[in-house]
């Protein structure tokens, strides 16, 4: 808002508003933040929306992830939003996550010169990667969940640069018994509340491999 100056001598001692010099905004600002304002609703009602099918397992919504883009599916209507985008409004889904299985990691390895028939040692050796050993932090670094975010070619090579790095840090600590090749999985088993390992028995623990080096 703009002020008209004041004049010596004049009887006024106060500046006057000046409305005729207020600026006005333009039709093309007007569409701009409508348009904008809209997709931000548009944003957060997908991340609220999202919630419902994860947490409740209603039949009527779906929540759908894929490499690419997050999306929730109502009938034959679907939203969705870049999978990165997306994270933003849906703020992580800090609670959405309610874990059915207990989980670790494991990194398993073929010693130099060893039988190849023989099936690869456990290396006991992810603990001694990371500053602390507590799982919560170990399986949060080991999660990517940037890289996930990015899509699997970056998800990919955060792992393969990760396995690089440990395979070469256990051959400067073990250089009489090296390897000279290495894979790491997460392992997971059915929760129990008398232990963290107390179901972990051969028959219910299962295996997925995440990366080779």
């Amino acid at each position: 808002m703009n002020y008209t100056a004041f004049k010596p001598g004049s009887s006024n001692t106060e500046f006057v508003p000046d409305h005729t010099q207020v600026p006005k905004m333009s039709v093309l600002s007007m569409i701009a933040c409508s348009i904008f304002i809209v997709f931000v609703l548009y944003g957060d009602g997908l991340g609220i929306l999202s919630e419902f099918p994860i947490l409740t397992n209603n039949a009527v919504m779906k929540y759908v992830e894929t490499d690419k883009d997050s999306s929730v599916i109502v009938g034959d209507l679907k939203l969705s939003l870049p999978k990165l985008l997306f994270t933003f409004f849906n703020a992580g889904g800090v609670f959405n996550k309610i874990p059915d299985n207990n989980i670790e990691y494991a990194l398993y390895g073929r010693h130099v010169n060893a039988d190849p028939t023989k099936p690869w040692e456990d290396l006991s050796f992810i603990k001694n990667c990371f500053p602390y050993d507590c799982r919560g932090e170990i399986n949060t670094r080991l999660d990517f969940s940037w890289q996930n975010i990015l899509g699997q070619t970056s998800y990919s090579t955060a792992m393969n640069d990760l396995l690089a790095k440990i395979k070469d840090k256990y051959n400067r600590e073990h250089p009489q018994n090296p390897v000279d090749k290495i894979a790491i999985y997460i392992v997971w088993w059915p929760r129990s509340e008398y232990g963290f390992y107390k179901l972990k028995q051969p028959e219910t623990t299962h295996f997925q491999l995440l990366g080779e080096e």
